[in-house]
């Protein structure tokens, strides 16, 4: 796979640490995308650590509107160095968590609330 001048990504779909082990162990990827909705915070926190000790980019997969965007963000966020965010492009007339969906010049502000930094908007709320 290395060899088509292509970067391999992959990882969204992946389900745990063991399942990128392999793939980095078999040297299938270049640029790991674990979904911290599905996998949750602490294994994707140990996914991104093992993928840094093979020498594998790591970009969290995001194709979230709510809560799993949110920690996403976070994530993200917290991660050093210049982090790519994948956004899912798909700009809705209204969000619940407005204004930290929607990207101004290329950057998302990062909600500083406890938790995943924000809450819904009222009127989303049923």
């Amino acid at each position: 796979m290395r060899n088509t001048g292509v970067k391999t990504a992959a990882g969204e779909n992946m389900i745990s640490l063991l399942e990128f082990r392999d793939f980095f162990q078999a040297g299938a990827l270049d640029v790991a995308q674990p979904s911290v909705a599905k996998i949750g915070l602490t294994e994707t926190l140990k996914v991104i650590a093992l993928a840094e000790a093979f020498g594998v980019t790591t970009v969290p997969h995001c194709a979230y509107f709510g809560s799993g965007y949110l920690a996403a963000l976070h994530l993200v966020a917290s991660m050093p160095g210049d982090v790519l965010f994948e956004r899912l492009f798909l700009d809705f007339p209204a969000s619940p968590f407005a204004p930290f969906t929607t990207p101004v010049g290329g950057t998302v502000a990062v909600p500083q609330a406890p938790g995943l930094g924000c809450d819904p908007a009222p009127e989303w709320i049923l």
